[in-house]
């Protein structure tokens, strides 16, 4: 749950910035004057995901089980967004134009 509520503070820390590149209207920035929400979630983000996965491999048997259960679970998704951003991103975002791209 709190992965999510990270998450979530990402999408809502870098919206502002997104509209136009100016952190002034972002919220814990305004606070603050120095940190933004979204990079006090990606560090919150990043430090539990650190954690849990140091616990999955303390729990783990041996570091080859634990290797291949990690390859299992992030490249099957990495490899359908991999597919997703070529084949439909990719044309989506092409630049057409009279002559070849390359």
């Amino acid at each position: 749950m709190l992965r999510l509520c990270f998450a979530a503070a990402v999408i809502i820390g870098h919206a502002p910035e997104m509209v136009d590149g100016n952190r002034a209207r972002e919220p814990l920035h305004v606070l603050t004057g120095t940190i933004s929400l979204g990079e006090l979630a990606v560090a919150g983000f990043f430090l539990l995901s650190g954690y849990l996965i140091t616990a999955s491999m303390l729990r783990s048997n041996d570091l080859k089980a634990y290797s291949v259960g990690r390859m299992l679970r992030i490249y099957p998704a990495f490899i359908v967004a991999y597919l997703f951003s070529v084949f439909v991103l990719g044309p989506l975002g092409a630049r057409r134009s009279g002559r070849n791209c390359r």
